[in-house]
């Protein structure tokens, strides 16, 4: 359309609203908004007199877009009209899809019809029609015709005529996007790659730093194709094309522009990195961390790990705290609430009974009321005092049995706060008292609760006085098994002896973060006691005290193959790399690579087992890890330990008393 705003006719524009059922206010407030303007020009630095326009919209009007929307349902519904009467027959994008007749975008607009002479004339008398009725007109200079590819040249020239309106051979771009996309979507969407390629022409020649290249990368290249795929769903084999480009210019390398795989870093035949070449390639920092990722002795496939957890597997918490630091202020606990649910969890309580305090600063729990919203009952009286809609408020404050329970406890000022919403109320009792007297809280909340879900399913009814002498009970019983266990904590445990005639590997690491060096510490030991073998080994290169460890494992279970005959113990103090020997489910963590090969070592031989023990009984090996760590001195003795090491190797040949 030829300066389409412009050309609006305000009676047009008001028939089309009322036909559209808006009432006759709406319509005349609108009206007012349109018919209102007047426009002033300058003449020579002078502004002439005013005048009033007569039809149009004006351009930058919020309302204006929608307006002229309602001005176009008049083309669109003289176009319905027409397919209603079988005068226009539109086209299909499936056999049983519908049939579209136009495409409308602002002041633009796509028309489809069959190819024949009869079709363009009652083409040509909905635009005149239309052009009369709105004031709108038809810029046939910037039109343009597509026909099929089956069309014959007179029928193209004659329909041409006809509309006086040139002809296209290939569909133009609307907004740098293709108007038609076809079976071949890869050379629709070719110019991406060519704009991709031209940029990084530009600058491949200019030398740019790791930093300034993954600002270009994200940035410049990757916005090329953000638009497009807004709009479409682009193919697979174009998309990886994409990838292939935007890594080749990252891994390409100063002047003579060498690429590189990863595959390349690695030297295969020992399952080593490179080192000579990722110290010349890369910076200093950027080859350490490579130098540090751990290789697996076997080959392996690539797998997707979750970056945020060190297990490697998706959690919801580790998502939470992605969160938290991308916008902190969006995610994160008031200060007041952070340290009420850090109390809470910090309780010397039972956690079912901690969760359900949770749940009460959550307004979780099923009372009356909050299933009355659900619509789960009609009834909302409480059912132990029959006297007000059970809130939460009510069980835990004002209910006459909660009352008696409180007065019982003798807890100083817990029904003080009377005028505070029940969350304020939970969080001041929490956080105001002593620990000692958060936990009869806590276990009060519970009781109380558990009482009222006892005296609606069983029928079982208690007073306030029974439930505060449950409480205080159930307190003393806790108080009882914890002294019990920090009796049985009190017991140092010691190395044993292992059963019949099997033997044991005790391992360990020590690891020095600094230096990124650890040490791993072995000792092989009879059914006796006796010493068979006392070693151990520096390596270079390490991420983590995690990573010694599964290192230190790794050496201990290649010595328990070459035992052969017996049975083999493997003894070690860290518990997460026992677990991970254990299962043949693969690893995701850090050290997925070196449990990789403790699996695969030991599926081939059946007689090796992994038990986790304290530190207390692994002195041995922890001795000769920290040792040789310090002095960085290696150790490989048989059937005897390092001179330090004597008095605890006598220690723990020790055999306990039958």
């Amino acid at each position: 359309m030829s300066k389409a705003y412009d050309r609006v006719e305000w009676g047009f524009l008001q028939a089309v609203m009322l036909q559209m059922g808006f009432t006759r206010e709406w319509v005349d407030l609108i009206m007012k908004c349109i018919t209102t303007t007047s426009h002033a020009v300058f003449i020579n630095g002078s502004r002439a007199r005013i005048f009033q326009p007569f039809r149009g919209l004006r351009q930058g009007d919020p309302l204006s877009p929608f307006l002229f929307l309602m001005c176009s349902e008049g083309l669109s519904s003289l176009m319905r009209l027409a397919m209603g009467e079988g005068l226009l027959r539109g086209v299909k994008a499936s056999r049983r899809g519908p049939e579209i007749s136009h495409i409308l975008f602002a002041d633009d607009c796509i028309l489809f019809r069959e190819e024949t002479t009869r079709r363009a004339k009652v083409m040509k008398e909905i635009l005149k029609q239309y052009e009369s009725c709105s004031g709108q007109c038809v810029n046939f200079e910037k039109s343009t015709i597509f026909y099929s590819w089956n069309s014959t040249g007179d029928i193209k020239k004659e329909i041409s005529e006809l509309l006086g309106v040139r002809v296209s051979t290939n569909l133009e771009k609307y907004l740098g996007l293709p108007n038609m996309v076809g079976r071949r979507k890869k050379e629709s969407f070719q110019n991406l790659k060519d704009r991709i390629s031209w940029k990084i022409e530009g600058w491949s020649s200019r030398l740019l730093s790791q930093g300034g290249k993954e600002i270009f990368i994200k940035s410049v290249l990757q916005a090329i194709p953000t638009y497009a795929m807004s709009c479409f769903l682009l193919p697979n084999l174009l998309c990886e094309e994409f990838e292939k480009i935007f890594a080749k210019f990252w891994w390409q390398k100063g002047y003579g522009k060498r690429d590189f795989k990863v595959a390349d870093l690695i030297n295969n035949a020992e399952r080593k990195w490179k080192r000579e070449l990722i110290v010349n390639t890369f910076g200093e920092e950027d080859a350490s961390r490579i130098l540090r990722i751990p290789l697996a002795r076997e080959l392996h496939s690539d797998f997707m790990v979750w970056s945020g957890e060190q297990s490697g597997e998706f959690s919801v918490r580790s998502a939470y705290k992605l969160l938290q630091t991308s916008d902190p202020r969006a995610y994160d606990l008031q200060n007041i609430y952070r340290d009420f649910y850090k109390r809470i969890w910090l309780l010397n309580l039972p956690t079912k009974m901690k969760v359900t305090i949770w749940k009460l600063s959550w307004n979780y729990m099923l009372t009356r009321v909050n299933m009355q919203h659900r619509k789960l009952v009609s009834n909302s009286v409480c059912p132990r005092c029959d006297i007000g809609a059970e809130t939460m408020d009510h069980i835990f404050r004002k209910c006459p049995i909660s009352v008696s329970v409180w007065s019982a406890l003798e807890i100083p000022n817990i029904l003080q706060d009377t005028d505070l919403e029940f969350i304020q109320w939970l969080i001041g009792i929490l956080t105001r008292h002593s620990s000692s007297q958060s936990r009869l809280i806590g276990c009060a909340l519970w009781a109380i609760w558990g009482d009222r879900n006892t005296r609606i399913h069983d029928k079982v009814s208690r007073s306030g006085q029974e439930i505060a002498a449950f409480v205080k009970n159930y307190i003393k019983e806790l108080d009882g098994v914890e002294s019990r266990k920090s009796k049985n904590w009190k017991e140092v445990e010691q190395w044993k002896h292992p059963p019949g005639q099997a033997a044991k590997i005790n391992f360990d690491g020590a690891y020095d973060a600094r230096l990124f060096q650890s040490a791993s510490g072995i000792v092989v030991r009879n059914r006796e006691g006796d010493v068979l073998l006392s070693c151990s080994e520096i390596h270079e290169e390490v991420p983590s005290a995690f990573a010694a460890e599964a290192i230190a494992c790794k050496k201990a279970t290649q010595i328990g193959i070459k035992m052969k005959g017996s049975d083999i113990i493997i003894e070690g103090d860290s518990l997460s790399v026992i677990k991970k020997c254990k299962t043949e489910k693969q690893d995701k963590s850090q050290i997925g690579a070196f449990i990789h090969d403790i699996q695969q070592a030991t599926s081939r031989s059946k007689h090796l087992r992994f038990e986790h023990i304290p530190r207390s009984a692994n002195g041995l090996a922890h001795m000769l890890a920290t040792e040789t760590l310090r002095t960085k001195e290696e150790i490989y003795l048989v059937e005897g330990v390092p001179r330090f090491a004597e008095l605890q190797k006598v220690i723990d040949g020790e055999r306990e008393p039958d």
